[in-house]
């Protein structure tokens, strides 16, 4: 759901990134590829005007900000379209370190993103922040593996055979 008078601009905005994509999966690859395409990642931004929506003011004008903004704005792109999705906040993978043969997460690595219910897999992770590499989630502008489930990739296929342009209900996003 949305907040009741939510912002018109961000609705007709992801209804116009959206265009005529059906499935849910499309429509999130959609939003995710305009924000990693359109917006700028910048670790300090100035503070929105008081007297401005801060997700219309990072769309429209600023164009720049961090993870929580993106992440952000696509979890409510997505809910205006119908689509279930949530924000996550932890980590980003850090930094591996050869002689360890493991990776250090630090402070600097924490990250939010969004995620999105499919049906029959639950909640899968999605990444609009341009800053942060894809992890195979996509390879260039084309589709390849959209999550992970484990060890098993979701092709884009089986992600559209499972995700019908039928709206969805998803559980709680706890």
């Amino acid at each position: 759901d949305i907040p009741e008078g939510f912002s018109p601009r961000i609705i007709e905005l992801a209804r116009q990134i959206a265009g005529d994509e059906e499935t849910a999966y499309d429509k999130t690859m959609a939003i995710t590829q305009y924000l990693r395409h359109t917006i700028t990642y910048s670790v300090s931004i100035e503070k929105p005007p008081n007297n401005r929506e801060p997700l219309e003011w990072f769309l429209f004008d600023q164009r720049a900000g961090f993870c929580n903004y993106y992440a952000t704005a696509e979890v409510m792109m997505l809910r205006s379209l119908g689509v279930p999705a949530r924000l996550v906040v932890g980590y980003a993978e850090g930094t591996f370190d050869p002689e360890r043969k493991e990776y250090v997460i630090l402070a600097k690595d924490s990250h939010a993103w969004p995620e999105v219910y499919f049906p029959g897999l639950g909640w899968i992770a999605f990444e609009p922040t341009v800053s942060q590499p894809l992890n195979g989630f996509l390879s260039g502008d084309k589709p390849r593996a959209p999550c992970r489930l484990g060890q098993a990739d979701l092709t884009k296929a089986s992600a559209e055979a499972i995700c019908k342009p039928d709206p969805v209900t998803a559980p709680s996003p706890v």
